[in-house]
């Protein structure tokens, strides 16, 4: 018996195909679509610290990276900064005095609360004195003093704004910042304990050469109090510029090698390695502050401060953004959002949890991380806020 079954032509063969793809393509793209526009469609629910009764009129961030903290839409990272320049240092506070100031001027820097107050030289050109490095929504006193006498010249106080992330400017070093300052429930991440950067040396040379100056080590030494750095780079191919065992920054500080991929789902192909991070030092007091970097200071050194200040309790929105402020760094390219959502966020969403700190945790849980490490990490790194 004949049938009536009409064979398909070539063409038609091809065109059936190309309209089953375009109907994947389809679901793809709906289902992508409304992933990210949950994530970035969602408001904070971690509410911004305040400073009661100071006036925050001191801003540490440049226009344009003020600009962009204040985007709603953050992800448009590319109308500020492509990653290929050096805009990540902060703006530098300027203290001057117009009268002429007797010869040998100084002035001791008193941070809020604290008791070891920094002195400053002032210049004698211009009768200012520059600050870099100042922390976020803090109070700072500032007393002029004559040479041999006890008495104060002049004195006076500004603080500064509570929008992190606070940028750090250590010469020869860029895309430098403290995880610190960053809002969570009841008050925000401590700073001045953890810090992000890019390398501190070129990678896979036969002899160790610097990109960091003398001047950066200083900085990283003398205001940084740096006493653990984590490289995150690959040991394998010499990625670590032949460093073995002791830091750039001095025999004093502890180095810890802790090679990371960078292909594929980090957080999955890293487990063993984040574990490790996690359990074995960030969980020790004795080893902060630290310092920790990969190669460019984005992406293994974005995962790691993701799961950190995550974590901790700080909203997604501001890890996001957070981790977009590294198109302000001389990175070699950008990076967008989309590389984080699906290089490990999206792992995390599927994470039981009802936010993003509780998905952490029961990923970090999985893995190996006991629950008194986490909390060692969170008692180290939070600050509760009056």
């Amino acid at each position: 018996m004949a049938s009536n079954r009409k064979k398909l032509t070539p063409l038609g063969r091809a065109q059936l195909a190309l309209g089953i793809i375009a109907i994947f393509l389809l679901i793809v793209i709906v289902l992508t679509s409304s992933f990210m526009g949950v994530i970035l469609l969602r408001k904070n629910t971690v509410p911004q610290y305040k400073l009661h009764g100071v006036v925050e009129d001191t801003c540490i961030h440049t226009d344009l990276q003020k600009s962009f903290l204040e985007d709603d839409f953050y992800w448009h990272i590319s109308s500020y900064a492509n990653g290929k320049k050096e805009l990540s240092h902060p703006q530098a506070v300027v203290l001057h005095w117009d009268e002429a100031l007797p010869e040998g001027c100084f002035v001791m820097l008193k941070e809020g609360g604290s008791t070891e107050p920094k002195r400053y030289a002032i210049s004698p050109e211009t009768n200012t004195i520059t600050l870099y490095n100042l922390k976020v929504g803090t109070t700072y006193f500032f007393y002029l003093y004559e040479p041999n006498s006890p008495f104060t010249l002049d004195w006076g106080k500004f603080t500064t704004s509570t929008q992190a992330p606070r940028n750090m400017y250590v010469d020869g070093v860029t895309n430098v910042r403290d995880l610190g300052g960053w809002s969570i429930p009841g008050g925000r991440v401590k700073q001045g304990l953890i810090y992000r950067c890019s390398r501190l040396n070129e990678n896979k040379t036969e002899a160790v050469t610097l990109k960091i100056t003398q001047k950066g080590i200083d900085t990283m030494l003398n205001e940084m109090h740096v006493k653990s750095e984590i490289d995150l780079r690959k040991t394998s191919d010499n990625e670590v510029g032949c460093l073995t065992d002791t830091s750039v920054l001095g025999e004093n500080v502890n180095y810890y090698q802790c090679p990371m991929g960078y292909t594929g789902n980090m957080l999955i192909n890293n487990k063993e390695m984040v574990k490790h991070i996690f359990s074995d030092i960030l969980s020790k007091e004795e080893n902060y502050p630290i310092i920790f970097h990969c190669s460019i200071g984005t992406d293994r050194t974005g995962l790691i401060a993701f799961l950190i200040n995550g974590l901790l309790g700080v909203d997604i929105n501001d890890l996001y953004r957070d981790y977009l402020f590294s198109n302000f760094g001389d990175i070699g390219g950008d990076r967008d959002i989309l590389g984080i959502t699906f290089d490990y966020v999206s792992t995390l969403e599927g994470t039981k949890g009802k936010n993003i700190s509780e998905k952490i945790e029961n990923y970090l849980l999985g893995i190996g991380v006991q629950q008194e490490e986490l909390d060692s990490i969170r008692t180290i790194l939070s600050e509760k806020m009056k």
